[in-house]
């Protein structure tokens, strides 16, 4: 089952979201992308369920990819052959790499995921 979904349609999401508030217990999870780079991906797996949810993070922005039920989730943050060095974020924890595993990120407090320049 796809929490963010609540029953509406794709449709209904996109021109009125507010009508399709999300379920109690569920967090948007945000994406903040400032290295501009297209094909990093977000891969929560939750420590409870084992339920895996992958979320395609957007070259630019930053903006919604998913949303995910309250819980303690595993986080790779990675892109098929990257070799550039990036600053990557949960919205609590950083980490320095060309891919990132963060181990149990609690939503909602950590919702935000981010990629940065690592100067």
């Amino acid at each position: 089952m796809n929490p963010c979904n609540n029953g509406a349609t794709r449709i209904e999401r996109i021109y009125n979201p507010t009508a399709c508030p999300l379920p109690t217990g569920v967090t948007n999870i945000t994406s903040q992308n400032n290295v501009n780079t297209t094909g990093f991906t977000a891969v929560y797996t939750s420590g409870t369920t084992g339920q895996v949810y992958t979320f395609p993070i957007p070259a630019t922005g930053t903006v919604v990819i998913g949303c995910l039920p309250a819980d303690s989730y595993s986080l790779t943050i990675s892109k098929p052959g990257n070799m550039m060095l990036i600053l990557f974020g949960t919205g609590c924890r950083t980490q320095s790499g060309t891919s990132a595993y963060f181990g149990k990120v609690s939503i909602p407090a950590c919702s935000m995921v981010t990629l940065q320049y690592d100067l």
